[in-house]
């Protein structure tokens, strides 16, 4: 074997030395070298599509030894193609026990078989579930995403997917067991079940064996709300009030009202006005501009249209008599001009008894007169009799006339 070529020693010396090691070489050849062989398992239980990793060990060899490594199949040990090496390694996919061991050839022949081991492939147990805070936002909202792990007391890890329309793709970084969303949008989406909707689902690894998928969540994207603003009466008098109303259209969930006013050019919230109607408190004399904002789910946000009250003076009612000297039971015609306020005008016609405006009963027009009423309204009595008119529009429009009175000689 020249193993003391290089060394300063005589060379016939060396020559005999080297003689010597040859033949003890072949004479271990000739013996069987190789007189233990001993396989272990990295681990004996593997998650499926694991990697089973197998080491064989030689206790006592001389020269270079081949190695096959088989499987157990069906009760027949069977050579592992291209398995040639002093450690294997492969992919086990299904879960049920495989069976291993090695033949070592030594340089004289020999054949020594190692003992056999067995690696279980073994289905996770655990179970993972997940939900949504949202399931229905809209456009540009987010969601917050949780994941829920029954059955796993070892280490936990997640890996959060979504669904491309394809194939379901690990999210890079979604790593935790709750995810939040990016912004989605309307015209965003690849489920093929719902159109414009997302679908994530959470893979668990319990101890690092994984493949345990939860059953998947959808999230909807809609369209943000639309929001119309009305008025029961969007011109009032002075002092008076008007109601709004608001009809929601479309979003996603419950709706949250926060009414606003228009304030030197600025929109500003109105404390307390947080219904989906508003009465406004009582109005002086100009002009007021509301609107509402609706918020929903995530991403859920929009305003309403504006609406314009306007506040004007109050009526100015004025009466006259046809006559306002009367002989007894005389007949008289009162008639009344109405200028300003607001919308259509209701009348009231009143008589002073005992110092006390009092209402004449059916006196509900623009004029009045007592002929065919009552003995008491005729006049049957020399005297003073004071009348007036109360003229009633929209909110806050309410005026009083003049008083006529009427003398009865």
């Amino acid at each position: 074997m020249g193993l003391f070529n290089n060394m300063f020693v005589d060379k016939n010396i060396v020559a005999v030395l080297n003689s010597i090691l040859s033949n003890v070489c072949d004479l271990g050849c000739r013996l069987g070298a190789t007189s233990n062989v001993t396989i272990s398992a990295l681990s004996s239980e593997i998650c499926p599509s694991g990697t089973v990793i197998l080491t064989a060990t030689i206790t006592t060899t001389f020269g270079a030894n081949t190695y096959q490594w088989q499987e157990l199949i069906n009760g027949v040990w069977t050579d592992i193609s291209g398995a040639t090496a002093i450690t294997y390694s492969g992919i086990l996919t299904d879960p049920e026990e495989y069976s291993y061991r090695v033949l070592v050839t030594s340089c004289g022949g020999k054949i020594v078989v190692s003992n056999a081991v067995t690696v279980a492939v073994v289905s996770p147990t655990h179970l993972v579930y997940d939900s949504s805070d949202d399931n229905e936002i809209c456009n540009g909202g987010t969601t917050i995403l949780h994941g829920e792990v029954v059955g796993c007391a070892g280490v936990q890890t997640f890996q959060w997917q979504e669904f491309n329309g394809v194939a379901w793709v690990n999210i890079p970084g979604a790593t935790s067991i709750d995810y939040t969303t990016p912004n989605l949008l309307e015209s965003g989406g690849t489920s093929i079940d719902v159109p414009g909707s997302y679908e994530y689902r959470v893979e668990s690894l319990c101890d690092g064996c994984g493949g345990v998928y939860s059953d998947g969540e959808y999230i909807v994207v809609n369209a943000d709300p639309t929001v119309i603003a009305t008025t029961e009466d969007d011109e009032i008098c002075n002092g008076g009030i008007s109601i709004l109303h608001t009809e929601v259209i479309g979003g996603a969930g419950g709706n949250i009202y926060q009414w606003q006013e228009l304030i030197d050019g600025v929109w500003t919230p109105i404390p307390g006005a947080e219904g989906a109607d508003y009465i406004t408190p009582e109005l002086s004399t100009g002009t007021y501009i509301y609107r509402v904002g609706v918020t929903q789910d995530s991403g859920c946000q929009a305003f309403s249209n504006f609406v314009v009250i306007t506040a004007v003076e109050d009526p100015v009612v004025t009466i006259s008599a046809d006559d306002e000297t009367i002989p007894v039971e005389g007949v008289f015609i009162l008639s009344s001009v109405v200028t300003g306020g607001s919308e259509t005008s209701s009348y009231q016609w009143q008589r002073l008894i005992a110092d006390v405006w009092t209402d004449i009963f059916g006196a509900n027009s623009d004029t009045w007169s007592n002929t065919g009423l009552d003995p008491e309204l005729n006049l049957i009595q020399a005297g003073t009799y004071p009348f007036r008119l109360l003229v009633i529009q929209d909110s806050g429009c309410e005026a009083y006339s003049n008083t006529v009175t009427i003398t009865v000689t």
